[in-house]
């Protein structure tokens, strides 16, 4: 989340205006504010697809349309696709062998990539084909010769050879797609009637098209008003980064969910919200946590005839959830695999290394204590000078044990909090919790933040919750200019800090009455 300059100044004229509506809005016409709303949206639209660029700072702005992303699809394209043969582990060593078949003179047989079984940079890629190209051996010829293709179109789309060769493409942290995440891509990416290039050039914009048709049908129920909100606040949001997962393979699929189980539950459809539910979590496990906000809320009514009142209502969310979660362990058990392991296992087994993994793009309670002057980039030059190279992964998880008493404290002080805005939220509200959840017990990165675009429908009537939300992403979008914080992990650490603030405000102003309610009823 290093935003351009040009791609910041958008996000603060676009959250600087919406907030101008929200505060007085009510002063100009429907028509105005209309027209007001709609111009946002389309300056939000261009900032988060970073179409509005320039050359140079002398150049003029021009509009390009967004790009392939050929590295998310390397990893979730590939990685599902080929599934069947490779798991999660051995894709980068895959990739390897396709490039020295295909591309013998540019192999950098010197370079390390990352070894996803330990989820260290420590692997050399001239060991794998010294090995015997083991990750090819399950593989058909024809469709081995499929995956040689598929990685050579990748590969194309470099400006040269070796800028594909010396990138960090495989020193990422892999595919690890869910079992319904493999089910569903791999059946797309297997599909016979398009070529993989026409394939890749569809799917970067089905997640633009997707949320567009939700979009209209939410805005159809809620009104122009709050339908463009959501939309200018979805958009605008610093965490929905284009240029990290945009353009990519339905990257967005469980924001999506969320976004369709909210509407149900807004409006009684207890049923289908507690299915929505349950898909969002198989296919990013953390939208478990939105569940655990709502029982949460039942659990701590005030007094046993309101909670006993409040389960009974959601009664239906929860045996859903439950039901549609075994049906998808039953569906998706079937997924073929490498070695005949079934598919959970294999899940299991890489997102518990994956897990214990430190990234400087994460965000949350953790990623706001990690930073320390040692991991900056003078801290490391300095470092390196002296002959020391102490792992970066290293001194974080140094620096984070040295603050884990203020760490935990800080933890206990905001659960205390969240349960504490438990009792007191209306229940139309209480899918907010699952943010303070995230926030608090995971370390997450920074792009499963773009769902908080989410809760400019959760609050879509609440004046004071949406304006600490647009000043929060207000402030984000200041830290994620790369000018004020060129440190990668300062400027995470900060964002997280931002987060955290935003949540404890929105949370305060949402447990009493919105005496003023938005839109404006002229």
């Amino acid at each position: 989340m290093g935003h351009s300059s040009v791609v910041a100044a958008l996000f603060l004229a676009t959250l600087g205006g919406f907030a101008v509506l929200l505060g007085w809005g009510s002063h100009c016409s429907r028509r105005a504010r209309a027209a007001a709303l709609t111009a946002l949206s389309l300056i939000a639209v261009l900032a988060h697809s970073h179409s509005l660029t320039r050359d140079s700072v002398d150049a003029p702005l021009t509009i390009t349309p967004p790009a392939i992303h050929l590295h998310e699809f390397l990893h979730y394209y590939l990685g599902s696709k080929y599934f069947e043969e490779l798991g999660h582990a051995p894709l980068y060593e895959a990739v390897v062998i396709a490039d020295y078949e295909d591309d013998p003179a540019h192999f950098h047989a010197e370079n390390r990539f990352r070894d996803l079984r330990t989820n260290r940079i420590e692997r050399v890629r001239g060991d794998v084909i010294r090995e015997g190209s083991l990750a090819k051996r399950r593989f058909s010829e024809d469709r081995w010769a499929a995956f040689k293709a598929d990685v050579a179109l990748l590969r194309s789309g470099f400006v040269s050879p070796s800028a594909w060769h010396d990138s960090a493409i495989v020193r990422d942290h892999g595919y690890n797609g869910s079992p319904l995440t493999t089910l569903l891509l791999g059946a797309l990416a297997n599909q016979p009637f398009v070529s993989s290039i026409t394939f890749l050039q569809s799917m970067r914009w089905m997640d633009l098209l997707l949320f567009g048709v939700i979009a209209l049908v939410i805005g159809q129920r809620l009104g122009h008003a709050a339908g463009v909100a959501f939309v200018i606040l979805w958009f605008a949001n610093p965490f929905n980064d284009y240029g990290y997962i945009g353009g990519s393979f339905l990257r967005y699929n469980f924001a999506f969910a969320l976004m369709l189980a909210w509407n149900a539950h807004d409006r009684g459809h207890r049923r289908q919200a507690g299915a929505w539910l349950a898909i969002a979590t198989h296919l990013r496990i953390f939208p478990a946590l939105f569940a655990a906000g709502l029982l949460l809320h039942d659990l701590l009514r005030p007094g046993p005839e309101e909670r006993r009142a409040a389960l009974r209502k959601n009664r239906p969310v929860y045996a859903s959830f439950f039901a549609t979660g075994v049906a998808i362990v039953i569906l998706t058990a079937f997924t073929p695999t490498p070695d005949e392991r079934n598919v959970w296992e294999h899940f299991e087994g890489r997102i518990s290394v994956h897990a214990r993994a430190l990234a400087f793009n994460a965000v949350g309670l953790s990623a706001a204590f990690a930073y320390s002057p040692e991991q900056s980039i003078e801290g490391r030059k300095a470092a390196l000078a002296e002959g020391e190279v102490t792992p970066w992964e290293e001194l974080v998880s140094q620096t984070l044990s040295a603050r884990n008493p203020l760490r935990v404290a800080t933890m206990i002080l905001l659960l205390g909090a969240t349960l504490a805005c438990a009792r007191q939220l209306p229940e139309r509200y209480a899918l907010f919790l699952g943010f303070p959840l995230l926030f608090t017990l995971m370390y997450s990165s920074h792009y499963y933040y773009l769902s908080l675009g989410l809760l400019a429908l959760v609050f879509h009537d609440h004046r004071a919750a949406l304006l600490s939300l647009t000043a929060g992403f207000g402030a984000i979008a200041l830290f994620s200019t790369p000018p004020l914080f060129d440190d990668d992990v300062l400027r995470f650490a900060w964002s997280s800090v931002a987060t955290g603030v935003m949540l404890v405000c929105i949370g305060a102003v949402a447990t009493r009455p919105a005496t003023r309610p938005w839109p404006d009823v002229d």
